[in-house]
């Protein structure tokens, strides 16, 4: 009988358990009739349990398809004394007055802001200096986190924008498995520039990523409620690439953007 031939040894794949994820793409809240995970922080946080993620980074609802300021309000009363959950604010241009930098500010210093996610198609408006130069002197004054789909920016802009404001963490959210062809120059250029990993399903484009550009360019997200937690946990615990990297991704480099232990 043939001696069976041994596997090449791999980087070890551990067990779910002895990782800690932070999960930088959570929503909560209502906006459609169809079935989610969950709507509510009860939901969400059984969600997490049942996966055994920590946290995460959390927007609402109503903020993105009904009002910014009431959805910012309503995330902030329902977050309120959790732990391991952290507020993303979605905000706006400041022309109109629905958000004002001083009263930003004082969330930002209370904790109540620890990232932004802009939806500039959906809230009509354009990224172009003459509209959001000050909204992103403030941001990257406070150096805040901030996201982006990558269906709702000219990318265009967000290289002017990643090249103006060098200290502004610019978080790319809602990819393909095409999207390399967009991304890879701009990690080349842009070092403010981050991935979030949950629909970046491109084979092995995460080992690819952390080979090319380090593994700190990349955040652990799953996108729930719209996504089941486990395909995204799966692809950065079976990834092959260093257990450092790994935990990197998997909650180290959000919890250095939100400046949490």
């Amino acid at each position: 009988m043939k001696e069976k031939k041994k596997r090449p040894a791999g980087p070890l794949r551990p067990r779910p358990g002895s990782l800690e994820f932070l999960d930088a793409n959570l929503m909560l809240g209502r906006w459609t009739e169809q079935a989610l995970l969950f709507h509510d922080r009860a939901g969400l946080e059984a969600e997490l349990a049942r996966h055994r993620v920590s946290g995460g980074l959390v927007y609402h609802s109503w903020a993105r398809h009904y009002d910014p300021a009431e959805g910012n309000r309503q995330l902030w009363r329902e977050l309120a004394g959790a732990a391991g959950l952290y507020p993303a604010a979605v905000l706006l241009p400041f022309a109109t007055g629905e958000f004002k930098p001083e009263e930003l500010a004082g969330a930002v210093r209370a904790k109540r802001i620890r990232a932004v996610r802009l939806f500039p198609v959906e809230h009509r408006y354009t990224l172009a200096d003459w509209n959001c130069a000050s909204l992103f002197d403030f941001l990257a004054e406070y150096r805040l986190p901030t996201f982006l789909e990558l269906n709702q920016a000219d990318w265009n802009e967000a290289a002017r924008i990643l090249g103006r404001y060098p200290g502004l963490p610019l978080v790319i959210a809602a990819t393909g498995y095409r999207h390399g062809r967009i991304l890879y120059p701009l990690l080349e250029k842009f070092s403010n520039l981050y991935l979030e990993t949950s629909a970046y399903v491109t084979y092995e484009g995460i080992e690819d990523i952390c080979r090319r550009f380090g593994s700190g360019r990349l955040l652990f997200g799953s996108r729930a409620p719209f996504m089941d937690l486990g395909g995204a946990l799966a692809r950065i615990i079976y990834a092959g690439i260093p257990a450092a990297d790994r935990q990197a991704i998997a909650a180290g480099n959000l919890k250095r953007l939100l400046g949490v232990q």
